[in-house]
């Protein structure tokens, strides 16, 4: 009668992402014992390489910003497929219009503009790698997009000879930023007492 053998168990590892790695089993059954009468078969095994997902960093950035995204993925023969979700994990709505292409070893990720009260907003970006084995690995890489402030300049008076103004701007955005300005005279001429001041002096 074939009895059935719960059998040893042991992990095979293929630690390479591009090449199988061949094991070899054998299995002996003896009747009675050492020295009794016995039979074995052995058996090959073959791990398929698994490919492991890498996508290079994410800076965070402003809206209205184009990304150039980066695999950095391992293995042989990979295809790619990039999916866009709104949200700190990859469940949230898609934002598929925003990849120049889903399947693209490299795309490029244009962030649509918009300005406060708009929210900073954080997504994620998984892609999904098979190899030629059919084997799949995923990665995921979260980053935060910045709604961009909104800069008045301040009317000022007409005068007339030569005159100092008081050049301010009224900056709409986020509490808790801190901002810097950076002035320039972009036609009508004169100077500016300083170009990285709060409110510079603006002389025609």
């Amino acid at each position: 009668n074939s009895q059935p053998n719960s059998g040893l168990y042991q992990a095979l590892v293929n630690s390479s992402n591009t090449t199988n790695r061949k094991y070899f089993l054998k299995f002996i059954a003896r009747a009675g014992g050492v020295g009794q009468c016995k039979d074995s078969i052995s058996k090959s095994i073959i791990i398929l390489p698994k490919p492991d997902a890498v996508i290079a960093p994410i800076a965070n950035s402003c809206s209205g910003s184009t990304l150039n995204l980066q695999s950095n993925s391992l293995g042989s023969g990979l295809t790619y497929q990039w999916t866009l979700f709104m949200g700190s994990t990859a469940t949230g709505s898609q934002r598929p219009t925003w990849l120049s292409s889903s399947t693209a070893q490299n795309p490029t990720l244009t962030i649509p503009q918009w300005s406060h009260p708009a929210a900073d907003s954080i997504y994620t970006l998984k892609l999904r790698v098979v190899n030629v084995f059919g084997c799949v690995d995923s990665a995921t890489r979260s980053f935060t997009v910045y709604t961009r402030s909104k800069v008045t300049i301040n009317p000022v008076i007409n005068n007339c000879g030569t005159i100092a103004i008081p050049r301010t701007a009224t900056i709409n955005g986020p509490s808790g930023r801190t901002y810097t300005y950076s002035w320039s005279v972009v036609t009508g001429g004169g100077s500016l007492s300083s170009a990285t001041a709060t409110s510079p002096l603006h002389t025609m």
